[in-house]
């Protein structure tokens, strides 16, 4: 036990000194946490899953090898989401981890971006009588598109068709900070699909329906969507030229199109299947990926296969909310 000496003496008892301060001894030192380094390996990759709060690194060669992954930090409960990114440059990434969250990851380590604060993204009501007219009312989005990381949120909204957003303001996070207000918010990037058909095939959508012929083929073949799944054809693309591979993409509908939900592989115009799954992603040059998952059991593990034209190259278990974020190709 701890107490102040008291001095005694003659001549009145004065100012009482203060108490000192003695550190506990027995409580452990709190070190700042190390800084986050970046695999070795990351530089040697083709694509990253971004997946819970790990983002994993794999290169797609003649098999699929992992060269690196590495473990963020989680956000708290109430500001936390999917693991969502993209590549800005062959050099760095940035991803989100959740609510004004943004990293940039690259060599030199994983560093914060900043996000501005709500006062940032907010703007006059717009010429809009709508009673229902509200502000907020969508989630943010995070997108890195062309080299630069955006933050877009949605000023005013309508509450029609899952929501309608009346301005979107768009902070520009990295390489520079900007400001701009919309009726759109920066758009994740599209994928892209050759469409040049192999030599003596051809291909055509029509009403949701593909026809496809084959050389020589007195025959044309139909894809239909599944009646029992209430789908239609949505796109389609030849992921091989030698060996031909069409890919089908096919979707639900829903507020302003289809909603992607299978795909199925083709040798050629052949009806019959040699793969599927839930959804795709494609990337640059004839690398693309496919998820699968059982139809019968949503929580089941989702595999995600990694292509190289015609050829899987190698197959991994991911979580159902992981996302893929292809390396841009060297120019």
């Amino acid at each position: 036990m701890t107490g102040a000496l008291v001095a005694l003496g003659c001549g009145g008892t004065g100012p009482r000194p203060a108490r000192p301060v003695i550190a506990n001894a027995d409580a452990p030192a709190v070190a700042a946490p190390p800084p986050l380094t970046m695999p070795a390996g990351f530089l040697d990759a083709d694509l990253a899953v971004l997946d819970g709060t790990t983002v994993v690194f794999y290169a797609a060669g003649e098999e699929l090898v992992e060269t690196g992954r590495i473990a963020l930090p989680p956000l708290d409960e109430f500001r936390a989401g999917p693991l969502t990114g993209g590549w800005i440059d062959r050099d760095s990434l940035a991803v989100s981890r959740g609510d004004r969250d943004a990293l940039r990851l690259a060599e030199d380590g994983v560093a914060p971006l900043a996000v501005p604060d709500a006062a940032a993204f907010v703007t006059a009501r717009p010429p809009i009588t709508d009673p229902a007219l509200r502000e907020g009312g969508l989630p943010p989005r995070f997108a890195v598109v062309g080299g630069a990381v955006w933050w877009s949120e949605c000023a005013w909204s309508l509450p029609y068709d899952g929501g309608a957003c009346a301005i979107w303001v768009n902070a520009q996070l990295w390489p520079t900070p900007s400001r701009e207000e919309g009726l759109d918010a920066i758009p994740a990037p599209g994928r892209w699909w050759s469409a040049r058909a192999p030599r003596g095939f051809s291909a055509a959508l029509q009403d949701e329906d593909l026809t496809c012929v084959a050389p020589g083929a007195t025959a044309t073949q139909v894809f239909t969507g599944d009646a029992a799944r209430a789908d239609h054809v949505r796109e389609f693309a030849w992921v091989s030229e030698e060996p031909a591979r069409l890919l089908i993409i096919y979707g639900t509908l829903a507020y302003g199109g289809l909603d992607e939900n299978r795909w199925s592989l083709h040798d050629g115009c052949a009806g019959a299947a040699l793969a599927g799954g839930t959804t795709v992603d494609a990337g640059p040059g004839d690398l693309w990926v496919g998820r699968s998952q059982p139809s019968d059991a949503r929580d089941a593990p989702v595999t995600l296969t990694v292509f190289r034209g015609a050829t899987a190259v190698g197959a991994v278990p991911i979580g159902k909310d992981a996302q893929i974020a292809f390396r841009p190709p060297v120019d």
